[in-house]
């Protein structure tokens, strides 16, 4: 049977003009006689190992004595000047029932460490930062807890890292995470570990999405488990864009059956999903992909991660077929009928109709560009707009403009880095000098985020920092068929 341990849940709603993207990375590797961790692993062969078969450590690419695990990823955009970010979630997850085990005979593992530490707080080193800052989160899942799991014991994490996100003057550039706890050596399923961020992004030039971000932790099994999106319209005519991310632990590289659907209120049939890189019948397989290709710019930049998955990528609907115009809700399912995986994270952007915010009848309305008639929203677009600004109110019609913030930089407009953009080699190379971090907790709400409008009414303005380039709506929508 699926194991829906915990219940899929909006985490984060807005109606923006802009776009979502995401970067992730993996926390364990292989290690063997001529490859240390940090050494990217991309056997995709049929022949390869699954992360049982192997003995798995720490990634560390750091130099710091405090850390004991460490990876980066790259957060790089097109236009950058132009992009404001207004969200950023991270989510850390890992298998890790002890310390570290070994297997004994054919079939069994046994614990070597029966040590099994608190996992929910771990450091990450924002772009042009020095130093770590420690990051408390809220753990949505603990396996340990579970009797269907706690052999296996995954977890899953979330912290709002939005405030620290927003301090930089610079957000663009290499974010490192660190301390991620998890089973080292062999565990019975294998033990894998990873982190992903999602961002949300304001950008003018943009045409306006629908965002909402789900999180929960469900073990996939032949039981379909659906996450369903509601409370938007898409565009009246024209293509209907759509993209989608998640995040999931345990999917193997050379284990078929795992399946990615999708499917909506003007076509209710279930639809598998595939990329460039991802096949319709192993759709989890042990990678990070931003569209149709591998995310490469992470340190260690594997193709195979053995065992941790992110992706985003954009729904293939030609002549609308998967989701029509005017259609007002999606649903995201997945399932399994031979490999074994944990899903814990997805969210959904799809191009919707414009909408405005005006000021008529005394009061703030989300009005419909292409009507003119009233979006009724919770909360209410006066409330919010009160509490963001007092505007200057013209007797017919005020409208509100946003105000964007521009980062001026020396870097190319281009998604591509450039060199001063990774962490220095003194990251990389071992430092017996490396003084200890100065840690700063944040302590995060597990409370949805909801932004109603086209980013005009949340215009939170940033404090900075120096810089240098490195690295509920309802309360359940899950229904389990």
């Amino acid at each position: 049977n699926a194991q829906l341990a915990v219940p899929f849940k909006e985490r984060y709603k807005v109606n923006v003009k802009g776009d979502m993207t995401i970067i992730a990375n993996s926390v364990l590797n292989r290690i063997d006689k001529k490859n240390s961790t940090n050494m990217p692993f991309n056997d995709k062969t049929f022949e390869t190992l699954s992360n049982d078969e192997m003995d798995m450590e720490y990634i560390d690419i750091d130099t710091d004595k405090e850390t004991f695990s460490s990876s980066s990823a790259a957060l790089f955009l097109k236009n950058e000047e132009s992009k404001k970010i207004i969200y950023a979630g991270l989510y850390w997850s890992a298998t890790y029932k002890y310390e570290s085990g070994y297997k004994k005979g054919e079939d069994k593992f046994v614990a070597f460490d029966k040590t099994r530490e608190f996992f929910d707080e771990v450091l990450v080193k924002f772009p042009t930062q020095k130093k770590y800052k420690s990051i408390k989160g809220e753990i949505i899942f603990d396996g340990i807890k579970d009797k269907n799991l706690k052999e296996v014991a995954p977890y899953t994490v979330y912290a709002d890292i939005t405030p620290y996100v927003n301090e930089l003057e610079n957000p663009f550039g290499f974010y490192t995470v660190a301390n991620i706890k998890a089973t080292q050596g062999t565990l019975i399923g294998g033990s894998a570990a990873g982190w992903t961020i999602i961002f949300v992004y304001e950008d003018l030039s943009m045409t306006e999405k629908y965002i909402s971000s789900y999180d929960g932790f469900a073990g996939a099994s032949s039981e379909r488990v659906d996450i369903n999106f509601k409370n938007f319209e898409t565009q009246p005519e024209g293509d209907v864009i759509v993209k989608l991310a998640c995040s999931a632990l345990e999917g193997d590289f050379n284990v078929d059956g795992d399946l990615l659907m999708f499917s909506s209120s003007t076509n209710t049939s279930l639809s598998n999903i595939k990329t460039g890189t991802r096949k319709y019948s192993n759709f989890f397989d042990s990678s990070i992909t931003i569209e149709d290709e591998n995310f490469q710019y992470r340190i260690p930049d594997s193709k195979n991660t053995l065992g941790y998955d992110a992706l985003i990528t954009t729904l293939r609907n030609p002549n609308n077929s998967k989701i029509g115009n005017n259609a007002k809700d999606a649903r995201i399912s997945f399932k399994s009928s031979g490999d074994v995986f944990y899903m814990f994270f997805c969210a959904l952007n799809i191009e919707i109709k414009p909408s405005k915010v005006v000021f008529e009848d005394k009061k703030f309305k989300l009005v419909d560009k292409t009507t003119n008639k009233e979006i009724i929203q919770e909360p209410s677009p006066q409330t919010i707009a009160e509490n963001a600004f007092k505007p200057k109110v013209d007797e017919t019609e005020t409208s509100l403009k946003p105000e964007v913030k521009t980062v001026s930089k020396s870097k190319d407009k281009s998604a591509k880095p450039n060199t001063t953009s990774v962490p220095s080699t003194t990251d990389i190379v071992a430092n017996t000098n490396s003084k200890p971090k100065e840690k700063e907790v944040v302590k995060t709400s597990p409370e949805v985020k909801v932004v109603t409008s086209s980013g005009t009414i949340n215009s939170e303005k940033s404090e900075n920092l120096s810089a240098q380039s490195k690295q509920k709506q309802k309360p359940d929508d899950t229904k389990l068929v």
